[in-house]
């Protein structure tokens, strides 16, 4: 031993194999030599021929050699688990080049480590990858890191749902409950990222203890807070699931009224409570599962007995929000007849702008009042607005067309504007009020409108009203003119330009300083004063008594 020692020294020897894998020497070459030095030198020096084969390995997998790698994992001394100075081993790199033959090459190894290279999958969110290694079945799901985390934890947070749904089907039930040092488990982390799919496998793989219920009113509690309704109607509708064993209840109903799941509100009074029972808002679950619109929890409500005195507005709300399927469904409930006695729940349907409901609606509404009329008009209905003003008639009620006029011009609705001007001869120049259309038209400021009231032969533009003001005097005392009104108002051909005065010399002054030279042009042909304007003086300019004589040496000669 000493004589080969003294032939070959410790360092001498892994150097030359070293050499011999860098020299991309065939792999059997390389074989056959650690095997010559096995049995000609001792154990020991076996022991470094070995670990530097291992590191052939890293460099193989690092630079993509796959002979190389192939022909190093034949011999079943060499040490698949070596790391690099950085923590690395041969299967880190063939991850992160995602090369599929050297990681199944690498994987065959029954004991290799795969818990770093999964890691590496996992955070390059790579799905083929990470199904190869979980294939292999050396994964090992019960470790943690230094944040006592699992893999499953890193999964759900930095996998994606695919990867996520991966590790979830090849876990435990417990490894979805543990818990990492900010006391959060990967349940948590799927509700976060609405994850359904995990949610449903971590249920079916669920054994029965005692304190399941405990963790499903927290995670139910974690998905309110996080606005997940489809999550927490999940786990409200899992089987088995008792709410009644959570000692705080009511926080989980306060929060989901806080957070405006109505749907959530509907399910939990369906579950603890009578439906019946009012919460925080004063609407019980009738009136939350018609605001979320879900015909599934609204029949099992109707099923149950609901008092329609208590849940009238869920009617309304669901009118205006022009659900139709929803509005029939509650109206099969023979409790809901007398809500029609009055029009509130017609003038909830022309808000919804609902078609079917409103043709319901108006034929069960016993008596329309004149609010029917002030909505209609507000929706801008014209059609809606005759069928409504025909019943009225009927019913000898008096309406005002100049009051109906001025409330279409409040809310802009052209179309009904059009409808009392063309067809009904509404009088655009009397209301109770006093105040004409055009004037009232002016100060709101609807270029539209204005337009619209202007075509007809009846608006007077120098009508004044109760105040002795112009509508545009409006428009003048505005801090920032709208110019197309001004245009409208200043160049119909009916506005007496001498009716101004002041305020009309300092429209032109205004109009001057924002360089509107194409209205003022328009303006002083219809016979508005403008002080401002001079006409061009054009005088000669070189002539003997005009110029002026300057020193040729001078710099500000003029040749």
């Amino acid at each position: 031993m000493n004589n080969v020692i003294s032939q070959r020294s410790l360092d001498q020897f892994p150097a030359e194999i070293w050499f011999r894998i860098l020299d991309n020497l065939p792999g059997e070459a390389v074989r056959n030599f650690l095997y010559t030095c096995k049995k000609s030198f001792s154990d020991f020096l076996w022991y470094f021929a070995t670990r530097e084969a291992s590191n052939g390995l890293i460099h193989a997998a690092k630079h993509k050699d796959r002979n190389l790698l192939r022909e190093i994992l034949s011999i079943d001394e060499v040490d698949v688990n070596m790391e690099d100075e950085e923590g690395e081993t041969a299967l880190c790199f063939a991850v992160k080049s995602s090369d599929k033959v050297m990681l199944r090459a690498l994987i065959a190894r029954s004991n290799i480590n795969t818990q770093k290279p999964l890691r590496h999958a996992i955070m390059q969110q790579e799905d083929d990858i990470v199904e190869l290694i979980l294939q292999s079945g050396n994964v090992n799901l019960d470790a943690t890191d230094c944040l006592r985390e699992t893999m499953l934890h890193d999964a759900v947070l930095y996998g994606g749902p695919i990867i996520a749904e991966l590790l979830a089907s090849q876990a435990r039930s417990s490894d979805f409950e543990k818990f990492n040092e900010a006391g959060m488990t990967p349940l948590h982390w799927a509700i976060r990222y609405g994850y359904e799919e995990v949610m449903d496998i971590y249920f079916s793989a669920r054994k029965a203890r005692s304190n399941e219920h405990i963790l499903e009113n927290d995670l139910l509690l974690y998905a309110i807070k996080r606005r997940k309704e489809f999550v927490a109607l999940q786990i409200l509708h899992h089987r088995g699931f008792r709410l009644a064993t959570y000692p705080q209840g009511d926080v989980l109903l306060h929060r989901a009224f806080r957070e405006g799941l109505e749907l959530v509100v509907a399910e939990l009074q369906l579950q603890t409570t009578d439906a019946n029972t009012t919460g925080d808002e004063d609407l019980n679950a009738m009136q939350h599962a018609s605001r979320g619109r879900n015909l599934a929890i609204e029949s099992r409500l109707v099923e149950s007995g609901v008092s329609p005195h208590a849940d009238e507005s869920a009617l309304w709300a669901t009118a205006q929000q022009g659900d139709f399927e929803t509005f029939r469904l509650l109206l099969l409930y023979k409790g809901y007849g007398p809500i029609f006695h009055n029009s509130v729940c017609l003038q909830h349907a022309i808000r919804g702008r609902d078609e079917r409901i409103i043709a319901r609606a108006l034929r069960m509404t016993a008596r329309i009042d004149y609010n029917v009329v002030l909505v209609a008009v507000e929706s801008d209905m014209p059609d809606l607005l005759l069928l409504v003003m025909e019943r009225l008639r009927r019913a000898a009620t008096q309406i005002n067309l100049g009051d109906l006029l001025l409330h279409a011009i409040q809310h802009d609705s052209v179309s009904v504007i059009e409808l009392l001007l063309n067809k009904l001869h509404a009088n655009p120049c009397y209301a109770t009020s006093g105040r004409p259309a055009l004037s009232y038209a002016a100060e709101r400021g609807c270029t539209a409108v204005i337009s619209l009231l202007l075509s007809h032969g009846e608006v007077d533009p120098n009508l004044q009203d109760g105040d002795g003001r112009i509508p545009l005097d409006y428009v003048l005392d505005s801090s920032e003119p709208c110019r197309q009104n001004l245009r409208l108002l200043a160049l119909d051909f009916r506005t007496e330009p001498s009716s101004f005065g002041d305020k009309g010399l300092a429209m032109m002054a205004s109009l001057r300083t924002a360089r509107q030279y194409w209205l003022l042009e328009h303006l002083r042909e219809r016979g508005f004063e403008d002080k401002g304007f001079r006409k061009r003086r054009v005088t000669r300019i070189n002539t003997p008594n005009k110029m002026k004589r300057y020193n040729l040496r001078s710099r500000h000669t003029k040749l």
